[in-house]
């Protein structure tokens, strides 16, 4: 139960999924001021989420600042996690 109400809150909470629903219901309730409000909330929306400045601004403020490489730490060891390159091999190779 828990597995699905999560998939489906999740999929409701997506602005694209929003956006459909307050397009949809400006349709159900075209002649009424409920279909007018859901209209512009619909387009001030799609016109918010589709707007490639605004994504980029979010995106560099959730980056994390570059350090210059002399102000990291040096270590002796490290760990190269990788993935099968050849998927023909067998664990013996």
């Amino acid at each position: 139960m828990f597995f699905f109400l999560s998939k489906t809150v999740y999929i409701l909470t997506l602005p694209f999924t929003v956006i459909c629903l307050l397009l949809l219901g400006s349709v159900i309730w075209r002649k009424t001021k409920w279909g007018k409000r859901s209209a512009i909330a619909g387009l001030l929306l799609l016109l918010f989420f589709s707007n490639e400045f605004i994504v980029n601004e979010v995106m560099q403020a959730w980056e994390v600042d570059a350090k210059p490489y002399s102000e990291t730490k040096h270590y002796k060891l490290g760990i190269v996690l990788t993935g099968a390159t050849i998927p023909d091999l067998e664990p013996a190779d």
